[in-house]
């Protein structure tokens, strides 16, 4: 009889077998929690967006004419350089109420945690509206598409199709 040291070849199939089906179970799970942390990620830009132009408002009487406008240096929450702001819709904003990575990539339509961000002024330029959208930059960063508008109110939509003010309010 022989006494050989090592594995037989059924002994690495049934091995490799049971790895194959735990990455089969593990994967999904793992895009899942993903999909759910960008998805999160999501709704919190859109917070601290709405956040931003509402103290923007305040200052200003006006929502901003692009995201930008709300941007400024990132961990200067005093912002001492705040300019003057004038009467009307500024051209330049205060800035300095979110980061200015976040107000840049939004602008320009960028992916922030697996999301494109859209941004209008209402369409009519005056400074009375605005709204702002976030879709899945791909089918693995997130099932939900996401809208808000000067009203404050977070909306979403399961499909392929973006969400517009005519969609289920976050948390019904």
């Amino acid at each position: 009889m022989r006494n050989e040291k090592g594995f037989s070849l059924i002994e690495l199939l049934i091995v490799v077998s049971i790895m194959l089906v735990i990455a089969a179970v593990a994967v999904p799970a793992v895009i899942a929690s993903a999909q759910a942390g960008n998805e999160t990620a999501a709704v919190n830009t859109l917070r601290t967006f709405i956040t931003a132009e509402n103290g923007y408002h305040q200052l200003t009487g006006f929502y901003s004419s692009t995201a930008t406008d709300l941007g400024g240096p990132v961990g200067d929450s005093l912002c001492p350089n705040v300019p003057t702001i004038t009467l009307g819709p500024p051209s330049t904003g205060p800035g300095c109420f979110m980061p200015d990575a976040v107000a840049s990539r939004i602008q320009l339509n960028l992916p922030l945690n697996g999301y494109v961000y859209h941004f209008a002024n209402g369409g009519t330029g005056d400074g009375s509206a605005w709204t702002l959208s976030a879709t899945p930059s791909s089918s693995m960063s997130g099932r939900k598409s996401f809208f808000c508008d000067q009203s404050g109110v977070i909306r979403y939509n399961l499909g392929a199709s973006g969400a517009t003010v005519a969609d289920l309010p976050l948390g019904t």
